[in-house]
């Protein structure tokens, strides 16, 4: 199993243009630790590709999200996103980069499309074959991030 995936590890062609956007974010200390078990439940780095590619399979046929990704490398967006699960799922993989309330400052998230996001991600987990228990763990993990990504305007 790879401590860390390589760059031609995971490859996603989408129909975006291409361009030198990025969207780096660092796992949240404020976030509940993740039951150190999980990562290799799911199966390490290739189950945790797997999940990722579903997932934004799924949010870019997502006519409310996809906006969102116009302007977004998504094969460079994906690699980061599969560390950065791989991390917050307790796996080996260390990551780090921009706070994610930096990284997504300025794209205006609404608070009802984070939520369709974290919809998208638990079917991403069941498609691959993790179970309704453990899937609901994750979501426990990410809700609390709502905050940071999609704050409340008032």
């Amino acid at each position: 199993m790879n401590d860390k995936l390589e760059d031609d590890d995971i490859e996603f062609e989408f129909d975006m243009d291409d361009d030198d956007t990025d969207v780096d974010f660092e796992f949240e200390p404020e976030k509940p630790a993740p039951p150190p078990h999980l990562f290799a439940k799911f199966g390490g780095p290739e189950a945790i590709q797997i999940v990722v590619e579903k997932f934004y399979n799924l949010v870019l046929e997502d006519e409310q999200l996809r906006p969102y990704f116009q302007d977004i490398d998504m094969n460079r967006l994906a690699k980061h996103q599969v560390d950065f699960v791989s991390f917050a799922l307790g796996g080996p993989t260390f990551y780090s980069g921009q706070s994610l309330s930096e990284s997504h400052k300025g794209l205006n998230i609404k608070p009802e499309h984070y939520d369709l996001t974290l919809n998208h991600l638990a079917a991403s987990l069941l498609y691959a074959g993790v179970s309704a228990e453990d899937t609901e763990s994750v979501m426990v993990m990410f809700r609390p991030l709502r905050a940071s990504i999609a704050p409340t305007l008032e």
